[in-house]
């Protein structure tokens, strides 16, 4: 009787870890947190993440950002730009392209003249 409890115990903790391996291959790779990652999520944590860190190594990008077609792009670039920066050169994410044009020309100029 307890040989076979023995063997039972075995085989549970055998087919739990052969599942557990399973698990974690079959999972795809995570795609590197960047904002030039064409995945909106993804782009977002990594804009969120350059806000977060003060990394002023991401404006240009974020600046990029600013023309985006997702709206979602738009708001956290401008976000993070504002905390970067403490300007957002009256920049308005849900404004057509036209009406956000002048805003990011600002952006740019102003990149433009920043030291490198």
């Amino acid at each position: 009787m307890e040989s076979r409890l023995i063997r039972r115990a075995a085989l549970t903790w055998m087919i739990a870890s052969l599942a557990a391996v399973s698990s974690w291959s079959c999972r795809a790779p995570r795609p590197p947190v960047s904002i030039k990652n064409e995945d909106t999520d993804i782009k977002v944590l990594a804009i969120k993440k350059a806000a977060r860190e003060k990394d002023k190594s991401a404006i240009p990008q974020l600046v990029e950002e600013l023309s985006n077609d997702d709206p979602a792009v738009r708001f956290y670039a401008i976000e993070a730009l504002e905390e970067l920066t403490g300007q957002t050169m009256d920049y308005k994410y849900f404004e057509d392209e036209d009406g956000r044009k002048e805003a990011v020309d600002k952006w740019k100029t102003w990149l433009a003249q920043r030291p490198k």
